[in-house]
């Protein structure tokens, strides 16, 4: 069985994956599935099928899914890929029926592993969207599982961000021609203009009046109805960050490769800039946003959108 085309969109968490990923899939006739972080290991070539879904079994990632393992392996059995199998479960158990649109991948580490995806899968394209990292940061600490400070969160985006430059490395040395880059607000201006190359080297169909399916988190609901319309660039992190916080951010962030695009001057002695009380005030919220968070991620399961 051929499977179909698959598109990975990645880029540092809460840079706009999911919004990019429903943006193309108004546009193109898809399927975007939820994150799937775990689909490496359900892959393992070196392995059987039935052993790389027994290692996933108390996954987290993979719980949500709420997915049958065994259907999963008895489709593996009969020649089905195991990311295919696992998609077509998905749609079975939601739709009703499987559908041979192209799959829509917007996990957000999809480009950190472009080596891996591409040995094990393959693409038709890999999407990398940035954002202001300020925007990116901001958004971060507001999250039930983001970092407590603003320096915690400085860290992590640092990480991330030098985690994809390898994996935009490997894919512009081994297959320039499936790379794109798309720059968040310019999405939130113009999506069709934004994603217009895109949909010109993708030979998908084009949706016209809601042919594809977004499948949507149950708990985090709320959070996709604000991308299921029309998001407008937020900059509420203005108010949010001191002066100084601006500029510690600007310091550890001017290195990437899209930097110039947001920061009109480069930033020196960043090492030198400290943050004050409020950043370590922080902390002290983050444990009760993360007991509500697991709270919600208690409620499993997905809701199926047309957009």
């Amino acid at each position: 069985m051929n499977e179909r085309p698959k598109v990975f969109i990645g880029g540092v968490e809460r840079s706009g994956t999911t919004f990019l990923a429903t943006s193309l899939a108004r546009q193109l006739i898809a399927t975007v599935i939820p994150e799937a972080h775990f689909k490496a290991v359900l892959c393992m070539p070196e392995r059987s099928v039935q052993a790389n879904v027994a290692e996933l079994v108390d996954n987290f990632r993979f719980k949500i899914w709420e997915q049958d393992p065994k259907e999963i392996v008895d489709q593996s059995e009969l020649g089905v890929p195991p990311f295919e199998a696992l998609v077509g479960s998905l749609e079975r158990h939601l739709l009703g029926v499987n559908h041979i649109h192209p799959v829509i991948d917007h996990t957000p580490d999809n480009i950190s592993h472009a080596e891996k995806l591409e040995t094990l899968m393959g693409a038709a394209a890999y999407v990398y969207v940035y954002r202001d990292p300020r925007a990116t940061i901001f958004s971060i600490m507001r999250r039930d599982w983001g970092f407590p400070n603003l320096r915690a969160a400085v860290n992590f985006w640092k990480r991330r961000y030098e985690e994809d430059v390898a994996g935009l490395a490997f894919l512009e040395k081994h297959c320039p021609e499936k790379l794109f880059f798309v720059k968040y607000e310019e999405l939130c201006e113009s999506p069709n203009k934004a994603l217009n190359t895109i949909k010109e080297k993708l030979n998908f169909s084009y949706n016209n009046g809601g042919q594809s399916f977004v499948f949507v988190p149950n708990y985090t609901e709320s959070q996709h109805k604000r991308l299921l319309s029309s998001p407008k660039e937020d900059e509420s992190w203005r108010e949010y960050f001191s002066q100084n916080e601006i500029e510690y951010i600007k310091g550890y962030t001017q290195h990437s490769f899209f930097a110039s695009y947001y920061f009109a001057s480069q930033v020196g002695g960043c090492g030198a800039l400290r943050l004050g009380a409020k950043d370590r005030v922080r902390a002290l919220r983050k444990p009760f946003d993360r007991i509500r968070g697991l709270r919600r991620r208690l409620r499993r399961g997905f809701q199926v959108r047309t957009v």
